[in-house]
C-alpha cells in the first residue's frame, strides 16, 4: 500500500530546496502578526493619551452677587480645569476658539457664557434659571475625539453641579437652626391646637346630644302645629258666630231694659199689694185670735158647751183658722221682705241695664275683631308650621352636623397631636443637623457610585484584541492562499487522497506557525496581559486552523472568485461579530448573521481566556470552532474526491509545492 504522505514529503522537499519559498512561507507567516501586532499596539491605550488632546477654554462670566458677596462660578470652573489634566486645556478667547475649530486644532470648545454666575445665583429667586455651559465638539476633524471629550465634559460638569450644591447646602444648612426654632414654636401651638381640639370634641358631643334633642322637639312641635291650626280655624269660626250673636244680644239687652223698667213698675204695684195683703191677714189673724178666744171663753163658761162635739170642732178649727192666720201673716211678712228686695233689685237691674247693653255692643265689636285677629292668627299658625317643619329640617341637619363635627374633632384632636409629636421629632432632628464639611458634602453628593471591577477591562487593547487577532489570522489565511496554489503539487502525478492529505498539511502548517508567531509577539514584545497563556496559545492555534481551512475550501473549489468570496465573508463577520458595538446595536440583516459565522465565536472565546476567565464558556466557543473545522475539511476532500487531475487547472499559477 502506497505511504499517503509521500506527496506532502515530496513538497516540503522542493520547498526546503527553493530560498525563495521559504522566504515567502517565512513572510506570510508574519503577515497575522504584522497585522494584529500593529492594529493592537496602535490601539493599545488611547484613553491613557487624552492630555495629550487639545480642548479650548473660553469664560465669558460676569460675575453676580449671592447673599451679598461676590460669586464668580466661571473663574472656580477654570481653576478647577487648570488642576484637571484630563485634557491638554487652551484657554483662549472667544474668537481664538473659533478659529482654532475651523483652523482643526482644537478638537471641542467649551464655552462659559457672561451670565453663568447670574443664573447659577438666581436658585433663590423667584424665576430660577439653569446655568449652562455650552460645549462644541469638532467632531469634522476626528468623531472619536469628539465623543470622548463630551463624555468628559459631562464629567466636568457633574463636578461643577456638585461644588454649586456644596455652596447652595451650606447656605441653606445655616437656617436650620432658625428651622428649628420655628420647628418647636409649631409643635407648641400643635400641642394648644390638639388641647382645644379636646374642647371642641366634648363641646361638640355636648352639641349633637342638644341638637338631636332640639330635633326631637322640634318635630314634635311640628306634629303639633296641625292640631293648633284646627283650633284656630275652630276659634274663627266660634269668634265669628261670637260677633254675629254679640249684635243680637245687643238688641235683645235692649228690650229687655224696657221689659225690666215694666217689670219695675209691676213689682211696684206688686209690693204696694203686698203690703195691702200683709195688713188684711194681720186683721184676719186678730179676728181668727179673738174667735178662738170667744169660743174658747164659751167653752169654759159652760160644761155643755165643753162636751159639745160641734163647739169643739168650731174650736180646733178656730185654732187652726188662728195658726194659718198666724203663717199667713209670717208668709206675707217674708213677701213683703222678698218683695222688697226684688223691688231694690229691679231698681238695680234697671240701673245696670244701660252698661249691660252698652257692654254688649262693645262684646259684639270686641267679638268682630276678636274674629279678624283669629284669622290673622290661623294665617300665623300657617306661617308658623312652615317654619317649625324647616326648623325641624334644620335642627336635623344641625344634629348631623354636630355629629360630623364631633367627628371631625376627634380627628383634629388625634392628627394635631401627631403633629405636635412629628414637628417636635422634626425640631430634635433639624437641632441635630450641623452644617460642617462633611454633612454639606453628604447633601451635595449623597449617592456615589462604587464600581465592581471585577469584569472592568481596565486596558482598551485586552477589548479591543479578540477583534484584531481574529481579522489579522483571517487576513493571513487569505493571503497565504494568493501565494501558494490549493489545488496543485510540486509532484505531477500527485491525485486523490494524499494530494489532498498535502495541501491539507501544508495549510494546516501554515496556519500553525501563523498563530505561534502571533500568540508570542501579541503576549512577550506588545506584553499583553491574558488569564491563561498555555490557553491563549491553544485558542489562537484552533481560531487560526478555524479560518485556514474556512478560506482553503472556498479557493479550493472555486478558485480566484473563491477569493473574491472569502473576502466577502470577511467583511460580514467584521459587521456581525460584535467585536466592537454590542449585538444588540447591530442592524438586523447583521444579527441574522451573528450565530451562522466563525469569528463571532472566536472573538467570544478570546474575551473569555484574555479578559473574564469564563473557561468553561471558551471551551464551548472552542467546540464550534472545532465543528466549523471538521465540515469544512470533509467540503475539501469532497473536491478532491469529485474531481480528476485535469479539471484542477487554476486561472493563475502560484508557486507549487
Amino acid at each position: 500500500m502506497a505511504n499517503p504522505f509521500h506527496v506532502f514529503k515530496k513538497d516540503v522537499g522542493y520547498f526546503l530546496k527553493n530560498r525563495m519559498l521559504i522566504v515567502t512561507f517565512i513572510g506570510v507567516a508574519l503577515v497575522p502578526m504584522l497585522y494584529g501586532g500593529f492594529l493592537i499596539k496602535g490601539n493599545w491605550d488611547p484613553y491613557g493619551q487624552l492630555q495629550d488632546l487639545p480642548v479650548a477654554v473660553v469664560n465669558l462670566d460676569k460675575g453676580a452677587e449671592y447673599e451679598g458677596k461676590p460669586l464668580n462660578v466661571g473663574e472656580e470652573f477654570i481653576e478647577e480645569l487648570k488642576d484637571n489634566e484630563t485634557f491638554d486645556w487652551r484657554f483662549v478667547s472667544e474668537q481664538a476658539a473659533k478659529e482654532g475649530m475651523v483652523s482643526n486644532r482644537y478638537y471641542a470648545t467649551i464655552t462659559i457664557p457672561a451670565g453663568f454666575s447670574e443664573n447659577a445665583a438666581s436658585l433663590t429667586s423667584e424665576t430660577p434659571k439653569k446655568a449652562d455651559i455650552i460645549f462644541e465638539s469638532n467632531s469634522f476633524y476626528n468623531f472619536i475625539s469628539g465623543q470622548i471629550s463630551e463624555n468628559a465634559t459631562k464629567e466636568l460638569r457633574n463636578k461643577l453641579s456638585q461644588n454649586l450644591t456644596e455652596a447652595y447646602s451650606r447656605s441653606m444648612l445655616s437656617q436650620f437652626t432658625a428651622l428649628s426654632d420655628g420647628l418647636s414654636q409649631l409643635a407648641k401651638g400643635a400641642s394648644d391646637l390638639h388641647d382645644g381640639a379636646v374642647q371642641l370634641d366634648s363641646g361638640a358631643g355636648t352639641l349633637s346630644s342638644k341638637l338631636h334633642e332640639l330635633s326631637s322637639g322640634a318635630a314634635k312641635l311640628h306634629s303639633s302645629i296641625g292640631q293648633l291650626q284646627d283650633g284656630a280655624s275652630q276659634l274663627n269660626t266660634g269668634l265669628t258666630k261670637l260677633s254675629s250673636s254679640a249684635g243680637t244680644l245687643a238688641s235683645g239687652a235692649e228690650q229687655l231694659g224696657a221689659a225690666s223698667t215694666k217689670l219695675q213698675q209691676g213689682a211696684d204695684k206688686l209690693a204696694d199689694g203686698t203690703g195691702q195683703l200683709k195688713d188684711g191677714i194681720g186683721s184676719a189673724k186678730d179676728g181668727a185670735d179673738a174667735l178662738y178666744a170667744g169660743i174658747q171663753k164659751l167653752i169654759d163658761s159652760n160644761d155643755e158647751f165643753a162636751s159639745d162635739p160641734a163647739l169643739q170642732a168650731l174650736l180646733a178649727g178656730s185654732k187652726q183658722l188662728s195658726e194659718g192666720q198666724s203663717k199667713l201673716l209670717q208668709s206675707a211678712t217674708q213677701l213683703a221682705a222678698a218683695q222688697d228686695q226684688l223691688q231694690g233689685g229691679f231698681k238695680q237691674l234697671g240701673a245696670r241695664f244701660p252698661g249691660f247693653v252698652s257692654g254688649s255692643k262693645q262684646l259684639g265689636q270686641g267679638a268682630s275683631q276678636l274674629a279678624q285677629g283669629a284669622k290673622k292668627l290661623q294665617s300665623g299658625i300657617g306661617q308658623f308650621s312652615t317654619g317649625s317643619g324647616t326648623l325641624a329640617s334644620g335642627a336635623s341637619q344641625l344634629a348631623t352636623g354636630a355629629d360630623q363635627l364631633g367627628t371631625g374633632a376627634n380627628k383634629l384632636a388625634s392628627g394635631s397631636q401627631q403633629l405636635a409629636d412629628k414637628l417636635s421629632d422634626a425640631a430634635e432632628q433639624t437641632a441635630s443637623l450641623h452644617a460642617d464639611e462633611k454633612t454639606i458634602q453628604m447633601v451635595a453628593e449623597p449617592v456615589t457610585i462604587v464600581a465592581n471591577d471585577d469584569r472592568k477591562v481596565r486596558l482598551y487593547a485586552n477589548g479591543i484584541a479578540p477583534y484584531f487577532l481574529s481579522m489579522a489570522l483571517f487576513a493571513g489565511s487569505l493571503v497565504f492562499t494568493t501565494m501558494f496554489s490549493a489545488r496543485r503539487s510540486s509532484s505531477d502525478e500527485a491525485d486523490g487522497f494524499p494530494l489532498f492529505l498535502s495541501k491539507l498539511l501544508t495549510f494546516g502548517v501554515m496556519s500553525l506557525a501563523q498563530s505561534l508567531i502571533l500568540s508570542t509577539v501579541i503576549l512577550y514584545v506588545l506584553g499583553l496581559k491574558v488569564q491563561s497563556v498555555p490557553l491563549f496559545y491553544m485558542y489562537t492555534v484552533l481560531t487560526g486552523f478555524t479560518f485556514m481551512f474556512v478560506v482553503q475550501t472556498f479557493v479550493t473549489w472555486l478558485d480566484n472568485p473563491g477569493r473574491f468570496v472569502v473576502l466577502l465573508l470577511m467583511i460580514f463577520q467584521l459587521v456581525s461579530s460584535a467585536g466592537t458595538f454590542p449585538y444588540e446595536l447591530l442592524p438586523s440583516w447583521a444579527q441574522a448573521m451573528n450565530p451562522w459565522l466563525p469569528m463571532t465565536y472566536s472573538i467570544r472565546g478570546y474575551r473569555d481566556v484574555i479578559s473574564s476567565g469564563d473557561f468553561a464558556h471558551m471551551w464551548s466557543q472552542a467546540g464550534r470552532l472545532a465543528f466549523y473545522i471538521a465540515i469544512f475539511i470533509m467540503l475539501t476532500s469532497l473536491y478532491f474526491a469529485m474531481t480528476k487531475k485535469r479539471d484542477r487547472d487554476e486561472q493563475q499559477m502560484p508557486v507549487k509545492i
